[in-house]
């Protein structure tokens, strides 16, 4: 008992934020026969240094939230060229996820991230997004849990429920 009590006085956990959806008020519904394309972003960089595997990373938890949660046809395109060739013609909605931050930090003590990952949806058709969100991630637990990669939160699954609820 007392080691889950170190950790946590450690700031081991994930610290989320989810900021939006944005605009507010905006009511959102969607149709069991609405097909959704998710767009796969870039991987994430830090400097010089790109987190292979990360843009990858997230398009699967979108996919995952969509399929279980709404039950959706989805389709994962990769690389945002595609998204307006393909998605305009076949999707109803486009979700693209833009990748701000992905920096992994380390030290002889402690490993940490910082994630930043914007989430937006857009409208067959429409020239601007339909709505967005923002997950933002800060996490640190010490070096002998080793480094590992970063791995995104259940948190990161609320953002995406966030950003495809009715307000």
């Amino acid at each position: 008992m007392s080691f889950v009590v170190i950790l946590g006085a450690l700031g081991c956990g994930p610290r989320a934020r989810i900021v939006g959806p944005v605009p507010a008020g905006v009511v959102a519904t969607w149709s069991p026969r609405d097909e959704f394309c998710v767009v796969e972003p870039p991987d994430g960089a830090n400097g010089g240094s790109v987190s292979a595997g990360s843009g990858r990373q997230v398009a699967d938890r979108i996919v995952h939230v969509v399929v279980e949660r709404w039950h959706g046809k989805v389709l994962l395109l990769e690389g945002r060229a595609v998204r307006a060739s393909s998605a305009g013609r076949r999707c109803a909605y486009t979700i693209a996820p833009t990748i701000l931050q992905w920096d992994r930090h380390e030290s002889s003590l402690m490993h940490g991230a910082r994630v930043t990952v914007q989430i937006a949806i857009e409208r067959r058709g429409a020239s601007a997004p339909l709505r967005s969100v923002r997950f933002e991630m800060n996490v640190r637990r010490p070096a002998v849990f080793g480094a590992g990669s970063v791995v995104l939160p259940p948190q990161f699954d609320d953002a995406v429920i966030r950003l495809l609820s009715p307000d």
